[in-house]
């Protein structure tokens, strides 16, 4: 009589029918922000339908906070499992990509007036994002710099194109998003932002918003 075949991975077949229910997960307070991150990038995709280019613009930043504030919950958050830390490192990667890759093409596209023209950046940011963050996936080792831009950084230069548009026109945007296509799949060593670094990011996204609700 032949052992049980096991899956290529190495694990049983019966391996996931014991795992906690995919709702534990949400039991987390870092994990809640991530998933708050989401909803207020999906309401910055409904606005988008709408044509709310700001408070589109505002729900993404304040998507942001959410993703940068996560980290800081999990670190401080007593008894957190190993298992809840891996799901929330997954879950704030799949995040990311709405938060700093679609949604920021999204707004390129609304704000072109969904011209074709303006197609080959929506598909570029979405495809530098997805490949950044795919890379730090695999290589996330630790040290004090990321390589490349992290994606992060997107919606907060992309809100300071908005609010230039009004005055350069929407290809102040589009540049924007060029650019942050090239930072964001470059070498160039980004230092981590800890302590006053990551105060300062909190800082520029919510004086970002307040910029974005007075201009509105």
């Amino acid at each position: 009589m032949t052992a049980p075949k096991q899956a290529a991975s190495g694990t049983s077949p019966t391996d996931s029918d014991a795992a906690p229910a995919i709702l534990y997960y949400i039991r987390d307070p870092a994990n809640i922000c991530t998933v708050i991150g989401l909803s207020l990038a999906v309401v910055a995709l409904y606005l988008l339908l709408h044509e709310r280019i700001h408070w589109a613009t505002v729900a993404l930043l304040a998507a942001v906070a959410c993703d940068l504030l996560d980290g800081q919950i999990a670190r401080r958050t007593p008894g957190r499992t190993p298992d809840h830390g891996r799901i929330g490192v997954q879950l704030d990667s799949l995040v990311d990509i709405v938060t700093s890759a679609v949604v920021p093409g999204m707004l390129l596209l609304v704000m072109g007036g969904r011209q074709a023209v303006f197609l080959p950046g929506a598909i570029l940011i979405a495809v530098a994002g997805v490949l950044r963050l795919s890379y730090f996936n695999v290589h996330s080792a630790g040290g004090d710099h990321f390589r490349g831009l992290p994606v992060y950084y997107n919606p907060l230069a992309v809100a300071g194109a908005v609010l230039l548009a009004r005055w350069l026109g929407v290809y102040t945007v589009y540049a924007t998003i060029i650019a942050l296509v090239v930072l964001n799949l470059s070498s160039l060593r980004v230092p981590k932002q800890r302590g006053i670094g990551l105060w300062c990011l909190f800082a520029a996204t919510f004086a970002l918003m307040a910029a974005l609700i007075a201009t509105n």
